[in-house]
């Protein structure tokens, strides 16, 4: 992704998370990890898939992985249990990964142990401190970042027993551009209703998030922006319908590991029993 010195244009982009348990085993985009030059930016997304725990040889290989690899920018799903969070934050290289918000919520936990979808974020790039801002009444601040709880509906799935959010976070890339990062984690087999609302709190927080920046001379001009939303949105990218919503609701962002990788294509959802074959 070219960055470049001067950032001319506003970019709001949508990059779909890896749901393989096998993470540190990378398919087409082997050559993810690390920045080739100044001008390029690395990002790895990643739904861990630990409600019910993480096995220590998983966790190990995927700290191993992203250690060797440099991400410049590591946002993870599902980090809900706290020895595999503190493992992280413990043994992820410090030394590059200078930025870091483990968790958003802290006022409930652990009382529901599926606080804030487990969302967690590091990176090299210095994180711009947003606790001093007043992002309204909606909008908490933990960690020097930014977040919002999203509705929840009951459904057949037990994904709605974990609360769905947003995180953002706001970062010095270099003398005259920041990057704000949003990930967040969807509830997965709900209503269309539903699923509508939360893309809409999504699309209302971002809008906000930035305008409020601005507003608060944070930044100096749009033109000094870039915006990028990761995460795990439960959706199908290779269902015309599923990216017809995002697209709607969202902003008309752009999907740039569609565009990286052209035709082909990856599935990191696989129910060989059911001929079930996404990338979510």
């Amino acid at each position: 992704m070219k960055i470049g010195s001067k950032v001319v244009i506003l970019i709001s982009i949508v990059i779909f998370s890896c749901a393989s348990p096998q993470i540190f085993n990378p398919k087409i985009n082997s050559k993810n990890g690390g920045s080739a030059n100044e001008n390029e930016i690395s990002i790895i997304t990643y739904n861990i898939q630990s409600v019910f725990g993480k096995g220590n040889e998983k966790v190990i290989a995927l700290a191993d992985y992203l250690d060797s690899e440099k991400f410049d920018f590591v946002l993870m799903q599902e980090v809900f249990d706290e020895h595999v969070r503190n493992y992280f934050v413990e043994n992820l290289d410090s030394s590059f990964y200078k930025a870091k918000v483990p968790r958003v919520d802290y006022s409930t936990f652990p009382s529901n142990i599926c606080q804030d979808a487990g969302l967690f974020s590091i990176s090299k790039f210095p994180l711009i401190d947003l606790s001093h801002i007043d992002f309204g009444e909606n909008t908490d601040v933990t960690n020097g970042a930014i977040h919002q709880m999203l509705i929840k509906e009951f459904s057949i799935s037990f994904d709605f027993m974990a609360n769905k959010s947003i995180l953002g976070t706001l970062h010095q890339i270099n003398d005259s551009t920041k990057l704000f990062m949003f990930t967040t984690h969807l509830q997965a087999i709900s209503s269309r209703r539903h699923r509508t609302t939360q893309l809409k709190q999504i699309q209302a927080f971002i809008e906000n998030a930035v305008y409020t920046v601005l507003r608060n001379n944070l930044v100096e001009s749009p033109q000094n922006l870039i915006l990028l939303l990761t995460g795990d949105l439960n959706y199908n990218a290779y269902s015309e319908d599923d990216v017809e919503m995002l697209s709607k609701y969202l902003g008309n962002p752009r999907d740039l590991y569609k565009e990286f990788n052209k035709d082909l294509e990856e599935y990191t959802l696989i129910i060989k029993l059911f001929g079930l074959f996404r990338r979510v």
